[in-house]
């Protein structure tokens, strides 16, 4: 583990996007690349080591793989891992970090960052959740109460701007755009 950032580290800008399940994370994460932004989700991350552990991709084993993991490796591997998936790019958006240690962690290492919290009604969530994955309500109400997506609740104070996504996707997109201006 490293104690200090690294030259490269310090050059890099990052936005970190939180939200809970179906607050339209990937989908801010999909239009910051089109400005540039590189982007490094920690859910991908967790399938990736699962994958390499021959454990199934279910929303429960990827929860309890995460948080095996920070338990038992600690934030800082976790943070690394993400930090090396991010490479040498230099504009990054970390998606989907649910321990508070590992976002903080990142953030004393990468000089510029931002941190946006993704919000929507929970109803619109549950839409976008049944809509895109098939998942039931029953599903839902059970992966929320997961302490991974709890943990959600404790990165709010290291929130930067809160951007809202219960309506139109063009204004959602201008609101994304304009809370990120100051790391263009």
């Amino acid at each position: 583990m490293r104690d200090a950032p690294s030259e490269g580290d310090l050059q890099k800008r990052a936005v970190f996007l939180i939200g809970l399940p179906g607050s339209g994370k990937s989908t801010a994460a999909a239009y910051l690349e089109h400005l540039g932004f590189v982007t490094v989700s920690a859910s991908d991350c967790i399938r990736a080591l699962c994958r390499k552990s021959g454990i199934a991709l279910t929303r429960e084993n990827l929860s309890i793989y995460g948080q095996s993991l920070v338990a038992d490796r600690g934030h800082e591997y976790f943070a690394e891992l993400l930090l090396a998936q991010a490479g040498n790019a230099e504009m990054l958006v970390f998606e989907g970090i649910r321990p508070p240690e590992v976002l903080i962690w990142l953030k004393n290492r990468i000089h510029k960052t931002r941190v946006i919290l993704i919000e929507s009604a929970e109803q619109t969530r549950l839409d976008r959740l049944l809509l895109a994955r098939g998942e039931d309500e029953l599903s839902y109400r059970k992966v929320m109460a997961f302490p991974m997506e709890q943990d959600i609740v404790k990165t709010t104070s290291l929130v930067d701007e809160t951007v809202r996504n219960d309506s139109d996707v063009n204004e959602f997109y201008a609101n994304l755009k304009r809370s990120v201006l100051p790391m263009l």
